[in-house]
Formats: C-alpha cells, sequence, structure tokens
C-alpha cells in the first residue's frame, strides 16, 4: 500500500517523504536490531526532507548537530537497507514494478537526491547533491537512462545549454566534472576505415543523434547520413561526444581521437 501511494505520485517529494517518515515510525517499534536508535521524530524532521531535496550539506548542519550522523548513518545506509530489503519482499510476491519503485527510493534516500536524473547525474560524475538536483530539474533534455546522462554531460551543446540557466556553483561542479572526465581512460571502441559517398566533399565527419537515429554528419549539420550501430560499428559509444570524429586520408575516413588527454 505504501509503495503503491509512492508510484500513484509517481515518485513525488512529498510522496517519498511521507513514506521515509512512516519507515522511520515502524522502524523504531519493529527493527531495533537493524537500525540504531534514531533520534527524536523532531530531529529527524529538521532532516529528512532537506536531504532528500538535495540541499547543501552544510545547510543541515545548521539545523541540528545530529545532522552529519543522520545523513550518514541513518539517511546514508539504515533506512536504504530497509526499503532494499521491502523492495525485495515485494518482488518475491511477484510485484516487479512496485519492487523497482522502492528500491528507487531507496536510491534517493541513499544519495540525498529527489529525483533518477538527479542520481544518474551524480553517479555520471557531478558529485555534489545540490549540483546534480539543479541539473535534473534546470528542464534540459538529459535522456531517460545512466549512460545517456553521462553521455550529455559530455556534450559541448548541452553544456552550452545547461550553461545558461544553472547557478555558478553548479557551474562549477559542471566545469570540474567535464575537466575530469576529458583524462579518463577510455575503452576506446575500434573502426574500420570506410568511404562516405553520399557525403562528399568532407574532410572531417561526427557521429550525432537526433529522434532516436544515428548519423555521420558533417561539423555544421548540414549533411548527414543515417548510419547503423552493429558489434562492428559501435557508433553509439562516440555518439554526440565532440572529442571523437573520422578524419579522411586517402579516400577513407580514420576514427581519429581529438582529445590529447584520453588514452586508449
Amino acid at each position: 500500500q505504501k509503495a503503491q501511494k509512492i508510484a500513484d505520485a509517481e515518485q513525488s517529494m512529498q510522496a517519498i517523504v511521507e513514506f521515509i517518515a512512516w519507515l522511520e515510525e515502524w522502524a523504531r517499534d519493529h527493527s531495533s536490531a537493524v537500525v540504531e536508535k534514531l533520534p527524536e521524530n523532531d530531529v529527524m524532521n529538521l532532516v529528512r526532507e532537506p536531504w532528500i531535496a538535495g540541499t547543501p550539506m552544510r545547510d543541515i548542519l545548521d539545523e541540528t548537530d545530529e545532522a552529519d550522523a543522520i545523513c550518514k548513518n541513518i539517511y546514508g545506509y539504515q533506512i536504504p537497507w530497509l526499503a532494499h530489503a521491502a523492495a525485495q519482499q515485494i518482488r518475491q510476491m511477484g510485484n516487479e514494478e512496485l519492487s523497482d519503485t522502492l528500491a528507487s527510493v531507496a536510491l534517493l534516500v541513499e544519495l540525498g537526491v529527489p529525483s533518477e536524473t538527479a542520481v544518474w547525474i551524480f553517479l555520471a560524475g557531478v558529485r555534489s547533491r545540490a549540483a546534480s538536483t539543479e541539473l535534473a530539474q534546470c528542464g534540459v533534455d538529459l535522456g531517460t537512462s545512466p549512460s545517456t546522462v553521462r553521455r550529455r554531460l559530455r556534450n559541448k551543446d548541452t553544456l552550452d545549454e545547461l550553461a545558461s540557466c544553472i547557478s555558478e556553483a553548479t557551474q562549477a561542479w559542471l566545469d570540474l566534472h567535464w575537466a575530469e572526465s576529458a583524462r579518463e581512460n577510455i575503452d576506446l571502441p575500434k573502426f574500420p576505415s570506410f568511404e562516405a559517398e553520399k557525403l562528399e566533399g568532407l574532410d572531417t565527419l561526427l557521429v550525432r543523434t537526433d529522434g532516436g537515429r544515428t548519423y555521420l554528419c558533417s561539423p555544421d549539420g548540414t549533411q548527414k547520413m543515417a548510419i547503423k550501430v552493429s558489434q562492428k560499428w559501435l557508433f553509439d559509444r562516440i555518439a554526440d561526444d565532440y572529442r571523437f570524429s573520422f578524419v579522411q586520408s586517402d579516400g577513407k575516413f580514420q576514427f581519429t581521437v581529438r582529445d590529447p588527454h584520453i588514452c586508449d
């Protein structure tokens, strides 16, 4: 019933906060062997919603001296453990959808962010709860999967769009993420050389996605050719990433890494 209410509310902040408050009360009465003694409810009320909302930790710490322990131990471990246990019980009963709902809520509480998109942003490398939450709420399409979010946070067009609607603090985190991701070791795909007769007069081709399809296109986007992704042609691994291109040499296009910080 509690899980269904969260699902019906489409995992709204209010529904999640109410569920966690209920789970805390349940834990006080039924799970003392798993959950250590919880602070009084009036103290938990000071921390619960700000934590899940992605409020900066420094602001939460101003509310109570117990905030650090609550966030790290209770919300960072114990309450998510209970929510995951409940999710597994529901799964064993055959309700996959509600099990996934509770598992998702457990992750939101563990990381201290209010949405799955914020979770994906955080796990993609933006190591600030507040920045991840702001990025998730700014109205820019970052995709609907962890891999898509990660890729788009490395896309110059997306970064430019985000820059127009985020705070300076969040921009600083995004810049840090970009700098770090640009220097990481990447398992680069291999591409055979190829000809592109439909794209005449071009020396450089980029891989772009649009409307669920993948294209080879000119740097300015005026010419493009639809392509298919396969085990041989892993174009999805480099799509919408300005660090990779195909450069023509002796009539054939060769895969080229344009960022000197990247190593294979």
